[in-house]
């Protein structure tokens, strides 16, 4: 492995692009926790919402609200929401694929 296919992964491979967003800990804690610690491969895509929330708050209350501020609504959930490429077509989130990562 040289240097630059090194640089060129770091931007184009999705778990390395993962690993350095600024979000890192709380997206990988929130899927561990929402599908490898219980083994669950889907969820209904309202379900994930609402445990987003609600493990948003309890970080929140852990480590202030200035960690994970609160969008405006209407920034987030404004016009129709573009299905994420993760999405299954019965708007079921799978753990499953990972050609669909």
């Amino acid at each position: 492995m040289d240097h630059d296919y090194l640089a060129r992964l770091k931007q184009t491979h999705p778990a390395l692009r993962l690993l350095n967003a600024d979000n890192a800990p709380l997206i990988i804690s929130f899927l561990f926790r929402i599908f490898i610690e219980p083994n669950r491969r889907s969820l209904p895509h309202s379900e994930l919402v609402a445990r987003l929330d609600d493990y948003l708050v309890q970080l929140r209350a852990m480590h202030g609200e200035e960690r994970y501020p609160v969008p405006p609504v209407n920034t987030w959930r404004a016009g129709p929401v573009a299905r994420p490429r993760f999405c299954a077509s019965t708007t079921r989130i799978s753990a499953t694929s990972p050609s669909s990562i």
